[in-house]
């Protein structure tokens, strides 16, 4: 697609004769995949519980504790919690 987009710039320019990939993209079929279907929950509970207290007990990173509690119990992006 934007191969075909380059080069058909190329040809009003006139630069080239023909777009060597009009029409490629639409032959293209990609597999549609449901997020509906799929339940993320990448740890569990304790896993969770462990990797906060593994924060708070860490001698360099127990400042960033608070934030990485808040992204796990809020399930939030960090982007979204900044």
């Amino acid at each position: 697609m934007h191969l075909s987009a380059c080069c058909k710039w190329a040809k009003k320019s006139g630069l080239i004769e023909a777009d060597p990939f009009y029409g490629m993209a639409s032959e293209i079929k990609l597999k549609k995949v449901s997020n509906e279907e799929v339940e993320i929950d990448p740890f569990s509970r304790e896993e969770r519980d462990r990797i906060i207290a593994a924060f708070k007990g860490n001698r360099y990173y127990k400042r960033y504790a608070p934030l990485v509690e808040f992204l796990f119990l809020n399930g939030c992006r960090p982007s979204e919690a900044l």
